[in-house]
């Protein structure tokens, strides 16, 4: 049995830190009244926030892979971001428009369309194994 009231608990949480990041520091013009480099440091700081709050909700699931899932996906784009953003700063490799990209998939990797959809695949599965079992 997935327990629910964690994962709802996250839902909410990752719903309310992706609208306060994205009113804060990504949409205009709040986001011009902070200094680039602070605001940088803002959407790591809330992408971290996110994807421990997204571990605590899959922590205590029976299914030990979503929680594995989740910090794969979520240390992976932290690291290509990152990795993208210090390769453009220090070398000027790749285009604004590479950045401007990795900006939009930060953006919805910060919503709780992910766990979201995390969640559902986990309950399909589990569904699917509780119909196997019944069968047999």
């Amino acid at each position: 049995m997935l327990k629910k009231g964690r994962i709802f608990i996250a839902i909410v949480v990752i719903a309310i830190l992706g609208w306060i990041e994205f009113s804060n520091y990504t949409a205009w013009p709040n986001a011009l009244a902070v200094p680039e480099t602070r605001r940088r440091v803002y959407h790591f700081l809330y992408l971290a926030a996110i994807a421990a709050v997204g571990y605590w909700g899959l922590a205590k699931q029976p299914m030990r892979w979503l929680k594995q899932i989740w910090l794969l996906f979520y240390t992976s784009s932290f690291l290509l971001i990152l990795g993208a953003n210090f390769l453009f700063a220090k070398f000027g490799w790749f285009g604004k428009d590479l950045l401007n990209s990795l900006s939009d998939y930060r953006t919805f990797i910060c919503t709780p369309l992910p766990f979201f959809v995390l969640y559902a695949v986990a309950i399909s599965i589990k569904r699917l194994d509780t119909s196997s079992l019944n069968k047999a």
